[in-house]
């Protein structure tokens, strides 16, 4: 899954950041920068989740109730101490930043509405949650 993610991400950040000079898509598709924005979503818990990319999930997000969302060891509800992912969850935060920007594009483009400020909401709420891991 990591490497279509990637995959997706590759092929479609140049069309989303205009890079493309075919303008045969605009930089501002609903399609693509939605997609681009859930790549990234992924990606970024994809960080959190398999540090090492290796396809092997290493960590868990567990929510302990009352608003508490830690990472656990994959299977268990025991806490991974926070010294071991700081760099893991810089580049979480960093995808999800972008997850960010490319949905507010496609909210933008289509005219917005209730369901892209959901999203966008959502993102931010998880972007935070990773933050005070």
């Amino acid at each position: 899954m990591e490497k279509i993610v990637t995959t997706i991400i590759t092929c479609l950040r140049p069309i989303a950041d205009g890079l493309c000079t075919d303008s045969y898509i605009p930089a501002n598709d609903v399609s693509v920068n939605a997609t681009l924005g859930f790549a990234l979503l992924l990606n970024g818990v994809f960080n959190i989740v398999d540090p090492g990319l290796d396809g092997s999930v290493d960590y868990n997000f567990y929510d302990f109730g009352g608003g508490t969302v830690k990472v656990v060891y994959y299977g268990t509800t025991t806490q991974v101490p926070t010294g071991l992912f700081p760099l893991y969850r810089a580049a979480a935060t960093g995808y999800l930043t972008d997850s960010i920007k490319y949905i507010h594009v496609a909210s933008v483009t289509s005219g917005g509405g209730s369901i892209w400020t959901d999203v966008e909401a959502f993102l931010n709420n998880v972007k935070t949650t990773i933050n005070n891991l």
